[in-house]
């Protein structure tokens, strides 16, 4: 896997990809992580797009039944399908690969039983020429869930300094991070445009017109 535009869409923040489009595969390995309890859980943003394809372009091939996309938790020295605590494919499982959208969906997968020392490996790969999709994880995280909280309201104001409009929302309290969504409609087509642990924005004052939500945890 290599470092690439979260969504295929210049600017944002990077997150890992791999472009599948073949008989293809490969890992993305985390260092070696102490879970000390139970409460724990991996969390993590996936997408699948097409082949440099931003959620607005060309959608995904979805005739690929051999595609696999999966999480493995294991000592990091040997990797098998023992390991695999959770599979995405398009051949009956229980998580069906094409599911997964191209704006992304968040995966959390709880670490009961799985206290100590372990590794998290993150697979995707194809074993026939059928497609050309990328596989993209972002905002890897292990740790307690974050808290449901409220989202904030935000406001729009212009900067007296810069003259460029300002995003800005009251802190809530327990949130560490704020998660920033923009779309051309107010009823749907959110994507991710950044996530900062601040409670203001800075917009790009090119655009004539914006909504935007914002969620915290």
């Amino acid at each position: 896997m290599a470092a690439d535009d979260w969504l295929n869409i210049p600017s944002t923040d990077k997150a890992a990809r791999i472009n599948i489009w073949g008989p293809i595969s490969g890992y993305l390995i985390s260092p070696m992580l102490n879970i000390p309890s139970d409460d724990y859980a991996l969390e993590f943003d996936v997408a699948i797009l097409r082949y440099n394809q931003s959620p607005d372009g060309t959608p995904p091939n979805y005739t690929n039944p051999d595609d696999q996309f999966a999480i493995l938790i294991g000592d990091g020295f040997s990797w098998s399908t023992a390991n695999i605590v959770r599979e995405y494919n398009n051949a009956g499982s229980e998580y069906v690969l094409n599911d997964i959208p191209v704006t992304g969906q968040r995966v959390s997968i709880p670490l009961a039983g799985h206290t100590g020392r372990i590794r998290v490996a993150i697979f995707a790969g194809s074993t026939i020429s059928n497609d050309d999709n990328d596989f993209m994880v972002n905002n890897f995280r292990v740790g307690i869930p974050a808290q449901v909280l409220p989202s904030p309201e935000p406001a729009i104001a212009l900067d007296p300094l810069s003259g460029f409009p300002v995003l800005s929302w009251e802190a809530l309290p327990g949130a560490s991070m704020y998660h920033i969504y923009k779309s051309n409609d107010p009823e749907a087509g959110y994507l991710l445009l950044d996530s900062i642990d601040g409670t203001s924005y800075i917009l790009d004052q090119t655009e004539a017109k914006a909504f935007f939500k914002i969620t915290a945890e």
